[in-house]
């Protein structure tokens, strides 16, 4: 793994932005804080980044950068409909573990821009009715409970998401404010949430 001062300037802002984001919030967070946090002058901020929005423009390419390769790789697997929810969960899951500022960035861009996640899902030709159409069939088949895609989606993104969005609440009431009680709660989320879309559109 690289050295902090050997990263790249670039990335080693776009890595403190991430954390000012986080705690600050988008609107809330400065240049300064953003320089601070990278170790480097203002200035030489904005050598590379003219202002915030150039920031933020970046963070969210890496943040669709990891989105896009998570969803292919689970609309492409050769598995069931419950297998691939299945590993949906477990990649997005440890995706958002490792990258905490995926939900909160994505959420905030949609309210800037809500058509630029249909402009990317679109574009990155992810062959989501692969999916659509599979499920129809399984249901078709038996082996699959009636259920609309719309209910599934708000379902699985819901469960997903929420308690990563709502982090603060966690730490403050129910882990004491320990972060890796949070992580090992996150990561037992995995098999919680399988087990409910399981019993829910699995027939008896």
């Amino acid at each position: 793994m690289q050295e902090k001062d050997s990263i790249l300037p670039e990335n080693k802002i776009i890595e403190a932005a991430n954390k000012v984001f986080l705690k600050y919030g988008v609107d809330g967070a400065t240049m300064q804080q953003i320089a601070d946090e990278a170790e480097m002058s203002r200035t030489s901020l904005h050598y590379y980044f003219r202002n915030k929005a150039h920031i933020l423009d970046k963070v969210l390419e890496t943040v669709k950068g990891k989105i896009i390769p998570t969803m292919a790789r689970v609309i492409d697997a050769d598995l069931t409909v419950l297998q691939k929810i299945e590993l949906f969960i477990n990649d997005y899951i440890d995706l958002i573990l490792k990258n905490p500022m995926i939900p909160s960035f994505v959420f905030y861009d949609m309210q800037r821009n809500p058509g630029w996640i249909i402009d990317l899902l679109k574009s990155e030709n992810l062959h989501i009715e692969k999916f659509i159409n599979q499920m129809k069939k399984e249901i078709s088949e038996g082996k699959l409970n009636e259920c609309r895609i719309e209910d599934l989606g708000a379902n699985l993104i819901g469960m997903c998401v929420f308690p990563m969005l709502s982090k603060p609440i966690f730490l403050e009431f129910a882990f004491d404010k320990n972060n890796g009680a949070f992580y090992n709660f996150m990561s037992s989320r995995k098999k919680e949430i399988a087990k409910v879309i399981e019993n829910w559109l699995k027939p008896k």
